[in-house]
């Protein structure tokens, strides 16, 4: 259907003669056709995705503006101090 398109030098494809409405209508078709398909099996995958994530915890994105809690950490001249006390 599609032999009658020219590639170029730089790679892009054009028609080398003015295709019939037929012509492009099937083509139309079949890329609608492609589309369909290929929407489908995104549909499938995030299906599976969203199941084989489900006990995971989500994160809501308004969260991700909030810092995460830092767990208890000295505060860096208390641990430069307690290093500096372990040298002597």
């Amino acid at each position: 259907m599609l032999e009658k398109l020219n590639t170029a030098g730089d790679g892009t494809e054009g028609w080398l003669e003015t295709p019939s409405k037929e012509t492009l209508a099937a083509h139309d078709k079949a890329q609608s056709a492609a589309n369909t398909k290929m929407d489908q099996e995104i549909r499938e995958r995030e299906a599976l995705l969203i199941e084989s994530e489900s006990g995971h915890e989500t994160v809501s994105t308004q969260d991700g503006d909030s810092k995460p809690e830092k767990p208890d950490q000295p505060d860096t001249e208390e641990l430069i101090k307690s290093l500096r006390d372990a040298l002597e």
